[in-house]
């Protein structure tokens, strides 16, 4: 049986670090296995400005043996990006988003490797937005197929609202182009079929976001003195898409101060640790609250590194943002059998999962729910009874949801 060849699209891709190449960066390292050969599509000149550039971020052996092309990419940034109030107002304008310099070099490049390499199915993840702009305009031109993979659309930022228009109606233009769309939950389905009712229910996909259980195998984790609390990934808030993780930070920090202040809480015996990218607004709750002592704040670190001290935490703590949103960290911290605590809906997405695989509790954002299960968590009350459910964990491995898409790749070409 002949191999079957798919160009996946990505700006995000190693020595690019940060949330944004962790899903795609796993999911291809799998798919010779089944039989698809990948040439991952990327960025040659990561901007320095706006890109996190870690060649430490990931373990070589994730990306080594992938055939990638890199591609240049005009940045504004470069020229623009000292004079702060311009440099804002410019990125308001860019359509689709602040990479659309991309563009031009990434079709003329990969047109030819398509043609040339017999290239079966297009594959673009978003973010950013302009990886699936160029998938679009590949479509056009070579009529391959098309799969968009819309998992962690609540990365995606708008400088402003009209920006936000704008963009959505572009998204509709190409989701009319695409053979599948994949999307990470059931809600997020939902959403996306009452927003582009022309969408087919069949041929939107539904794809978690991974794990890889080769980054937890001889991981040494980082040893803790206090109970401690982890929390990995971004603090933020994005009103266009409708993200907001840092008003349920808010309440749970108020909560701490509330049990310290109270007595029921010794500040002496437990820590809140960050590791990640927070909003300034985050630092200054904490600061607000003079919580300096409990709540620190570690920075960025390496995947590795945070999955260390992912496995030496007590508690993982995950806010999603919002009902319909499952981070990617949700799946690592399942992978990591530790307690999960979520801020947020009983019946958010995240919640469901939790709940399936046995790891955790949700606590609504309201400080007297927090109030009453923190002193028990901290104690080990529910620590103690955690037993999550391995064969519900596994489904979400890289390797498997390699096989899952494709699947939905071998139904795009048949």
């Amino acid at each position: 049986m002949p191999v079957k060849k798919v160009l996946v699209v990505s700006y995000a891709y190693p020595p690019i670090a940060g949330i944004r190449a962790i899903p795609i960066t796993k999911i291809v390292k799998y798919l010779e296995e089944f039989g698809w050969t990948p040439i991952v599509l990327t960025v040659r000149n990561p901007d320095p400005l706006l890109d996190k550039i870690n060649p430490d971020f990931f373990e070589e052996e994730d990306y080594k043996d992938i055939r990638t092309v890199r591609t240049y990419c005009f940045s504004l940034g470069l020229i623009f990006g000292g004079i702060e109030k311009l440099w804002r107002s410019i990125r308001a304008i860019m359509v689709p988003d602040i990479y659309v310099g991309w563009i031009p070099h990434s079709i003329s490049v990969a047109k030819k490797i398509i043609e040339e390499e017999n290239v079966d199915v297009i594959l673009c993840p978003i973010p950013p937005a302009v990886n699936i702009v160029i998938g679009a305009l590949l479509k056009r031109m070579t009529g391959r197929s098309l799969i968009l993979d819309y998992r962690d659309i609540e990365l995606l930022w708008f400088p402003t609202e009209l920006h936000a228009w704008t963009v959505k109606k572009i998204h509709e233009w190409i989701l009319k182009l695409a053979d599948f769309v994949i999307v990470v939950n059931p809600s997020q389905k939902r959403n996306m079929l009452k927003l582009y009712p022309f969408l087919d229910v069949e041929k939107v996909r539904i794809l978690e976001n991974p794990f890889d259980p080769d980054d937890f195998k001889g991981v040494k984790p980082v040893r803790y003195r206090k109970f401690t609390i982890l929390y990995t990934g971004g603090i933020f808030k994005v009103p266009s898409i409708g993200v907001d993780r840092v008003a349920p930070f808010r309440v749970f920090a108020e909560a701490i101060s509330n049990l310290v202040q109270e007595g029921v809480l010794d500040s002496s015996r437990f820590q809140v640790v960050i590791i990640g990218w927070i909003d300034s607004s985050v630092k200054n709750i904490v600061r607000e609250l003079a919580l300096e002592n409990i709540i620190t704040y570690k920075g960025v670190k390496s995947h590795k590194e945070a999955i260390e001290h992912m496995l030496g935490a007590d508690v993982l703590l995950i806010i999603p943002g919002g009902e319909i949103f499952s981070p990617t960290k949700l799946f690592e911290y399942l992978a990591s059998r530790k307690f999960i605590l979520n801020i947020g809906s009983h019946q958010g997405e995240v919640s469901k999962v939790i709940k399936a695989a046995n790891c955790g509790v949700t606590v609504s954002p309201n400080i007297e729910e927090f109030k009453d299960i923190l002193p028990k968590i901290i104690a080990g009350d529910f620590i103690r009874d955690i037993r999550c459910k391995s064969t519900l964990i596994n489904r979400f491995s890289a390797k498997e949801l390699a096989k899952r898409l494709v699947e939905i790749m071998n139904s795009s070409v048949s």
